[in-house]
């Protein structure tokens, strides 16, 4: 197996991680500002439910598939890049 040396690997990797990433930050902050109780929703949107409540499940929902769309396609596995793939023989 190849060893990279230090910067090597710190530019091999870059953006690999979604921890350095600042636009996925920024969008998961946007979303959980989104979540704060902090909006002037008045009044029953569907079925009785109030509309503050529907907001937040739609929000919540949005949280999720954001975190779906990180981990399947922003963050990348160092062996997956190296062998082109995954390997599930383990």
């Amino acid at each position: 197996m190849n060893q990279l040396s230090g910067s090597d690997a710190r530019n091999k990797n870059d953006g690999a991680d979604p921890i350095r990433n600042r636009k996925v930050w920024m969008v998961f902050g946007l979303l959980f500002f989104a979540l704060l109780p902090l909006w002037p929703l008045e009044g029953v949107w569907w079925w009785g439910i109030p509309a503050w409540a529907a907001f937040v499940v739609i929000v919540s929902a949005f949280v999720s598939a954001f975190t779906v769309y990180v981990i399947l396609c922003v963050w990348k596995d160092p062996e997956e890049t190296e062998s082109g793939g995954r390997d599930d023989t383990n």
